[in-house]
């Protein structure tokens, strides 16, 4: 679809990514509480506390080190896929996009980081915009005299004497002053 943006792919690799690796850890975390549970229920030799020891307590500690897990994913994860969304859309050409600033301290400190440097590139592609205005402004301008010029003497309304050829080479001179001080700039 249209509305699939890369970026948009990107961050759903990378959420599909993150939950994969969040269940083979809960997988794993569960399956060692399991194994020491079933340690502990032999210990103990059988009877009611085994049977609590070894079906009770392992669903409780893998429910809460799965809760906690997906607590911890869910607050770097999401934050880390708005950072990805927003470098797609400076990357698609909507430069100033900002990101939420959220999550853990490191991930804030990133996107106000990005904020910044999309912010920074907002204003430096404004300036860009305002500067052409300016330079071709300033360059139109000894070009309209001396064409005015020109087409005066080519119909006769102006002689093609020294003072208005003087005029068309001043003309000329600011030209290249302008262009002189173009290049310098670039």
């Amino acid at each position: 679809p249209a509305d699939d943006a890369p970026w948009r792919r990107m961050r759903r690799r990378f959420m599909w990514r993150i939950g994969c690796a969040l269940l083979l850890f809960i997988l794993l975390v569960g399956s060692l509480v399991a194994l020491v549970a079933w340690l502990v229920g032999n210990l103990l030799n059988g009877g009611a506390v085994t049977l609590l020891v070894t079906a009770l307590v392992p669903l409780l500690a893998f429910g809460l080190i799965a809760w906690i897990v997906i607590r911890l994913v869910r607050r770097t994860g999401a934050p880390v896929a708005d950072l990805i969304e927003a470098a797609g859309r400076i990357e698609a050409g909507e430069i100033g996009t900002q990101a939420p600033v959220r999550g853990p301290s490191e991930v804030r400190s990133l996107a106000r980081a990005f904020n910044a440097m999309s912010a920074r590139l907002a204003e430096d592609e404004r300036a860009r915009r305002t500067l052409l205005a300016d330079v071709s402004h300033e360059l139109r301008t000894p070009l309209t005299v001396m064409q005015g010029t020109l087409e005066g003497m080519l119909d006769g309304v102006y002689s093609a004497d020294e003072p208005h050829l003087r005029s068309v080479l001043e003309e000329t001179r600011v030209l290249s002053r302008l262009i002189d001080d173009l290049r310098t700039l670039s």
